[in-house]
C-alpha cells in the first residue's frame, strides 16, 4: 500500500510538473491561445490575447466574451461561438477591440472530449494591409504604365509612312515619344526597387 502510495505521488508530481510546463508555454506563446466551452463561454485566455485585444483574462474568462469583439468572417458574416459546433471557427476573424479592427489568422483543434475548442490566434491586420497595399500599387501602376504606351503608340501612328508632317511637327511628336519612353523607364525602376526591397 506504502509502494504504491509513494508510485501514485510521483505520478501526480508529473502530472502537475507537466502541466506547470505547459501552463508556462502558453503564457509566454507570442500567438494568442483561448478555449471556449461548448456554449461559447471563454474558458481561458492567454497574456498574447490579452495583448491582442487590450481585455484581461478576468473581464473575459467564465463569460460569453466574443460577443464584445462582434466577431466577423472574411465575408462579413457575423461568428457565434456560442455556435462554433455547427458552424466551426473560420481561419480569419475580424474583430473590434480596444485598439481597433484587428485581423485575426485563427486554427483550431478540439480537446476535452469533443467540447472544447482550442483557437490559436495570430495577429494578421498588417499582413492584410500590406496585400491591400500592393493590390492598390499594381492597380496603380497597371494604370500608369497605359497612359505613356498609349502616347508612344499614337505618336508612332502619326509619324508611319506615308507622314506629311513638318520637320516642327516631326521634333514636337519625337519629344513626346522620348518622354513617355522616360516616363516608362521610371515607372520600371520604381517596380524594381520595389522588388528589391520586398526581397529584403
Amino acid at each position: 500500500v506504502a509502494a504504491r502510495a509513494v508510485e501514485k505521488s510521483e505520478l501526480l508530481g508529473v502530472i502537475v510538473e507537466e502541466r506547470r510546463q505547459l501552463a508556462e508555454i502558453v503564457d509566454r506563446s507570442s500567438d494568442g491561445i483561448l478555449t471556449v466551452g461548448a456554449d461559447g463561454t471563454v474558458e481561458s485566455w492567454n497574456p498574447a490575447m490579452v495583448e491582442m485585444t487590450g481585455v484581461d483574462a478576468g473581464d473575459i474568462v467564465g463569460r460569453d466574451g466574443m460577443v464584445q469583439f462582434a466577431p466577423r468572417d472574411a465575408n462579413g458574416k457575423q461568428v457565434r461561438f456560442d455556435r462554433w459546433l455547427e458552424d466551426g471557427i473560420p481561419a480569419e476573424l475580424l474583430i473590434t477591440t480596444t485598439h481597433g479592427e484587428r485581423w485575426l489568422g485563427c486554427s483550431s483543434a478540439v480537446g476535452g472530449g469533443g467540447a472544447t475548442p482550442v483557437v490559436v490566434a495570430r495577429d494578421i491586420t498588417r499582413a492584410r494591409e500590406i496585400d491591400q497595399m500592393k493590390d492598390d500599387f499594381i492597380a496603380t501602376v497597371s494604370h500608369e504604365l497605359r497612359t505613356p504606351l498609349a502616347t508612344i503608340r499614337g505618336f508612332t501612328d502619326v509619324l508611319e509612312p506615308p507622314s506629311q508632317v513638318s520637320d516642327e511637327v516631326m521634333s514636337q511628336v519625337l519629344g513626346r515619344i522620348r518622354k513617355g519612353t522616360h516616363r516608362l523607364e521610371r515607372l520600371v525602376a520604381n517596380l524594381l526597387e520595389v522588388s528589391r526591397l520586398e526581397a529584403r
